[in-house]
C-alpha cells in the first residue's frame, strides 16, 4: 500500500512477486512461527488504496502454508520483490 500510495497507485495487480517475512499471519487467523519464511504471490491487488496478497509461504521446515495475508501483521525478513501493474 505504501509503494502504491507513493507512485499514486489507488488501482493495481501486484506481479511477479516474492520475498521472505518474518513467520506469517493470514486473514483466517492461521500464522506460520518462524524466524524467516519464503514467500511467492499468487495474486495481489491494490483497490481504492488497500492491498490484498494472496501468498504461498514455505516455513524454514519446507512445509507449504497458502492464504491471504493479514494487514499490517507480517514484516519483511530480509527482501521483497514487488512489480505493481497499473490499472486505469
Amino acid at each position: 500500500e505504501t509503494v502504491a500510495a507513493a507512485h499514486g497507485m489507488r488501482e493495481a495487480v501486484v506481479r511477479g512477486s516474492l520475498g521472505s517475512l518474518i513467520g506469517a499471519r493470514f486473514t483466517d487467523g492461521r500464522g506460520v512461527e518462524d524466524h524467516a519464511t519464503e514467500v511467492l504471490v499468487r495474486s495481489g491487488t491494490v483497490t481504492r488504496g488497500v492491498a490484498a496478497l494472496d501468498l504461498l509461504v514455505v516455513d524454514m521446515a519446507g512445509s507449504v502454508h497458502t492464504g491471504r495475508l493479514a494487514r499490517d501483521e507480517n514484516p519483511v525478513c530480509i527482501t521483497f520483490d514487488l512489480v505493481l501493474e497499473r490499472l486505469p
